[in-house]
């Protein structure tokens, strides 16, 4: 995992509709892991949380700190609804019907 990782994982996340798409449709905080791992984009939550800081720091205007904060709601609503559907999942699973 590393920090260039999480840069270049908002570089591209900011830029390509597609490969954001591909994220909305995971269904779980492991599918979501494997995408991006097949891209080559694994990273830690405090990797994100740092580049999103050093990216932050270098918007010249403040529509660009705005584009930016919006993509970093999107992810944070991304990933945790991915861990959402994965716990709604595994509790359907280990929910005895009598």
């Amino acid at each position: 995992m590393s920090l260039s990782h999480a840069h270049d994982f908002i570089t591209r996340g900011m830029k390509d509709a597609a490969f954001r798409r591909v994220l909305n449709r995971a269904n779980s905080a492991d599918e979501l892991r494997s995408v991006l791992e097949l891209q080559r984009l694994s990273f830690t939550a405090t990797e994100f949380d740092d580049a999103f800081s050093h990216l932050l720091t270098l918007c010249q205007f403040e529509e660009q700190a705005n584009v930016l904060q919006e993509f970093k709601m999107w992810w944070e609503m991304t990933a945790g609804m991915a861990r959402y559907a994965e716990h709604s999942r595994l509790a359907g699973e280990n929910h005895d019907v009598k």
